[in-house]
């Protein structure tokens, strides 16, 4: 789409130039953009988020040699990444003088073309794991022990395979946990213990199959229970009756 210099008093529909679907520019917008001498966005916001994203890896690694050490080493680079990669303790260490790679900035160039050619010489650092045990296989940690393939938490023990868990203990393919414990496959859950494909629940136990359960203990198939026990798809059917069917 063409950049407007004037004043938008009504919403703007665009389509997309990267996914062709459409997106509305609201006038507000508009004045932010003219402030700030932009032209208004041609791709949706979804697409704008995910290319924002591309140079953030926290879930794929790699194995690969420090091009400091020559050792071998997990890191979220490939080996064939255009820049030499570091292992976390060589990068932190005084080892290396990275005021070295500083370069003056020639204004008779395109800036992004400079920004590029000094990515591409500086060290980058293999991975972000801090204090943690025998969890080599994590990125974006701290302070986990017996964790595998998990990212983006930390102050957890023995979890694998998920991502933004804190404070929490025997998890498997979760996201977005705290202080929860033996749950497998939950997703944005808060003080739980041996819940199972539950999502958006808290301070719940037992309780399998559920959305929206907030201190429910007994549970199957539920929503948006409160305080419940013995509940099977949001009718209570007594714990003897439950028992046989679980």
């Amino acid at each position: 789409m063409k950049s407007e210099n004037k004043t938008h008093s009504t919403s703007s529909v665009q389509a997309c130039q990267n996914c062709k679907k459409d997106f509305t520019i609201e006038p507000d917008d508009f004045g932010f953009y003219e402030k700030i001498k932009v032209p208004p966005p041609t791709f949706c916001p979804e697409c704008r988020y995910i290319r924002r994203l591309l140079d953030r890896n926290e879930y794929n690694l790699y194995k690969r040699k420090c091009d400091a050490t020559g050792k071998n080493i997990i890191s979220i680079y490939r080996p064939d990444a255009p820049f030499p990669v570091y292992e976390q303790e060589y990068w932190k260490s005084d080892k290396f003088d990275a005021m070295e790679y500083g370069r003056d900035f020639d204004f008779s160039r395109p800036f992004f073309e400079q920004y590029e050619e000094l990515r591409r010489s500086i060290p980058h650092l293999a991975m972000v794991n801090s204090n943690s045990v025998n969890s080599e296989y994590t990125n974006q940690a701290n302070n986990n022990k017996d964790c595998y393939m998990f990212f983006t938490s930390t102050d957890t023990e023995k979890c694998m395979y998920g991502s933004w868990c804190h404070y929490s203990y025997f998890l498997s393919d979760c996201y977005m946990a705290l202080k929860c414990e033996f749950c497998y496959e939950c997703v944005n859950i808060k003080n739980c213990s041996q819940c199972a494909w539950s999502y958006d629940c808290s301070n719940c136990v037992n309780v399998y199959f559920s959305s929206d359960c907030r201190g429910c203990t007994d549970c199957f198939g539920c929503v948006g229970l409160r305080s419940k026990q013995y509940h099977y798809f949001n009718e209570n059917i007594g714990k003897e009756e439950y028992e046989k069917k679980s």
